[in-house]
């Protein structure tokens, strides 16, 4: 294209003594791309421009929208745009300090219809409305078509800190049991292609029971009631175990608790399990968080942990599944018990990106939760 001719062209000029290290390989196409999100000093990147992906090392770009990335890494809605991690920078075009950059993007000759989008004092238009444009409808993401997604519910926990009558997952929220509803905000998404409910045995039938009569006549997707185990992550292993699933399908796994789930989180979490192969769902931390040492009388504090560095995990975690099993396998080898999948991955040595949450989504653990979420609740049917 006549960008990258540009670009080549220029390079031999001398654009190195402007501290701009550039050195692209062009890998795969990617249609409808035109977002060039970049990082910030020495980090890495992935340019897009037209239909060509490049990776490249910058030590320095000067341009709109860098940032400073960190471990963990932000994504879901509108998260291929750059985000703070924990900050955001915003840095002018400066055409007087750089003049050979501006000189060799001027040249380059735009498209009519680009042509006329108004630009700012000092700003090339054309080369910011191409390489920062925000993605459309027709760049999002999707789940390729022999990609099924599986979904895993585990609900066999008894549930003591409710001090309820039965089990939390079968208290009524709005009338229907919690479990209806998770199982319902699922099989609303399109792209589920099976839920699989792991609960103790000898709720199996129960659990069967409600299906049928609160989702009655429903098929699609299926819903498998499977055998859990006396653990989160043994009742996990046991619903994986039963996936006929291929190693590049992906899974979620979602607290059967947390019923007030909604479909664009779910969308949002897919998208990123498909780019980065694992990722969850997180609540930015509200309050101040301190790092302790727990002693016969309570806690001393040892550190303060900068809220930036800190999320509230939430479900659903999303995994491609050769990866999830990958470190379910390592965990049971090792005798390693985590709190979570993610925590399982983590060991394993993946990274893992965050979906942001909602403090709606919240895990029906104690009393007071339950009548949180009927407010929850009544302000979406209202």
């Amino acid at each position: 294209s006549r960008f990258l001719h540009a670009v080549a062209v220029a390079l031999p000029l001398g654009i190195h003594a402007l501290d701009v290290q550039f050195q692209a390989e062009f890998r795969s196409q990617l249609p409808h791309e035109r977002l060039i999100p970049v990082g910030f000093g020495a980090t890495q990147a992935v340019i897009n421009v037209d239909s060509l992906q490049a990776d490249a090392q910058l030590a320095c770009l000067f341009g709109q929208h860098a940032q400073q990335r960190h471990r963990i890494r932000a994504a879901g809605d509108g998260y291929r745009n750059p985000h703070a991690g924990p900050q955001q920078l915003a840095i002018p075009w400066q055409s007087d300090r750089f003049p050979l950059l501006h000189l060799m993007f001027s040249c380059i000759p735009a498209p009519a219809a680009a042509a006329k989008r108004p630009g700012r004092p000092g700003q090339c238009p054309w080369l910011h409305a191409r390489m920062f444009r925000a993605p459309t409808a027709s760049s999002a993401l999707y789940t390729p078509v022999d990609m099924k997604v599986f979904v895993i519910l585990p609900a066999a926990g008894i549930g003591t800190r409710m001090a309820a009558s039965q089990p939390k997952q079968f208290l009524a929220l709005g009338g229907l049991p919690i479990l209806i509803h998770s199982l319902r905000a699922f099989a609303a998404v399109p792209r589920v292609t099976a839920l699989f409910v792991a609960v103790r045995d000898v709720e199996i039938a129960r659990v069967q029971a409600q299906i049928a009569e609160f989702m009655p006549g429903h098929t699609n997707p299926p819903i498998h009631v499977v055998q859990g185990g006396d653990s989160r992550q043994e009742s996990v292993a046991n619903a994986l175990a039963a996936l006929p699933a291929a190693p590049e399908d992906l899974v979620l796994v979602h607290d059967a608790v947390r019923p007030l789930i909604d479909a664009a989180t779910i969308e949002r979490t897919l998208d990123a399990v498909v780019e980065h192969g694992a990722a969850i769902v997180g609540l930015p931390a509200i309050d101040t968080v301190k790092q302790v040492e727990r002693t016969a009388h309570g806690a001393l504090i040892q550190a303060t942990i900068p809220r930036e560095y800190v999320v509230l995990a939430q479900t659903p975690q999303g995994f491609r599944c050769e990866l999830l099993r990958r470190a379910f396998a390592e965990a049971a080898a090792d005798g390693f018990l985590g709190t979570d999948e993610a925590s399982l991955v983590e060991r394993a040595g993946l990274p893992v990106a965050v979906v942001p949450g909602s403090a709606a989504n919240l895990k029906i653990t104690q009393p007071g939760d339950l009548a949180l979420a009927e407010f929850y609740l009544s302000q979406r049917a209202g």
